[in-house]
């Protein structure tokens, strides 16, 4: 399971620079979550469809992190939950 988180982390942040994970411990409310576009390109075989999660912490600073869309369901994560990042994980609060 941490195999495929980090291949989405990845994946996306070669993608896009603004996308980075730290481990953090803080506190987030899951602000919007939309499935990764892949285009005319299909996942190559065993990659993990992703979902990139729009947080926002106690501050109000926003960052968007690429997660597992089958971990967010296993989890039960939705859009106005709370969680926090630990060591590339998201909990659910």
């Amino acid at each position: 399971m941490m195999e495929n988180i980090v291949r989405c982390a990845l994946l996306h942040s070669a993608a896009h620079d603004s996308v980075f994970f730290e481990e953090d411990r803080m506190t987030y409310r899951v602000l919007r979550i939309d499935e990764q576009l892949y285009g005319c390109e299909e996942l190559p075989e065993g990659q993990p469809v992703c979902c990139d999660v729009l947080l926002e912490d106690e501050t109000g600073e926003r960052r968007v992190i690429a997660y597992p869309d089958a971990a967010l369901t296993r989890l039960g994560i939705d859009e106005g939950d709370t969680v926090r990042l630990d060591r590339h994980t998201l909990i659910k609060l």
